[in-house]
């Protein structure tokens, strides 16, 4: 008697419970929904910002002045170096001339320390720009510049 009771109990208790054929059980009240919406965020004035220069010049790397003379301050020499290329490319450009003479302070106050860098390439590099520069330009635009220059 005893022994079928316990044995009864036991197989109740390790029986796995069946739905109904056609039912199924509910998916899980703990699904995390992977959908998401994107928009766009649009600041005008950023974009305005992003879009023109102040000349409106760039290199092929759709590079401004602005930022080549941010890139010659950088520590890096290879920075530095595509920098300086990419003035090259705007000082010998079409319209190098206008740009030269508008930004002449900044481009000498850049460019100046440059030819004493302790890279050689560096060095070399900025000082064929610089008078690539000075060659384009008169000689009473240069008298302010010359502290820097000297």
């Amino acid at each position: 008697g005893q022994r079928r009771k316990r044995a009864e109990k036991a197989k109740v208790q390790f029986k796995q419970s069946k739905t109904a054929p056609g039912k199924h059980l509910p998916t899980g009240t703990n699904v995390t929904k992977t959908e998401f919406k994107v928009g766009k965020i649009v600041i005008p004035k950023q974009c305005a910002e992003i879009s023109k220069d102040e000349t409106g010049i760039t290199t092929k790397k759709k590079l401004g002045l602005v930022e080549l003379l941010n890139k010659l301050s950088h520590f890096s020499q290879s920075v530095r170096l595509d920098g300086l290329d990419g003035l090259k490319e705007l000082a010998t450009s079409e319209y190098g001339g206008n740009l030269v003479e508008g930004n002449l302070s900044q481009l000498v106050s850049k460019l100046a320390p440059l030819t004493s860098d302790r890279e050689k390439k560096v060095r070399k590099t900025a000082s064929a720009i610089l008078q690539a520069i000075l060659s384009q330009v008169a000689d009473s635009k240069l008298e302010p510049l010359f502290p820097i220059l000297s």
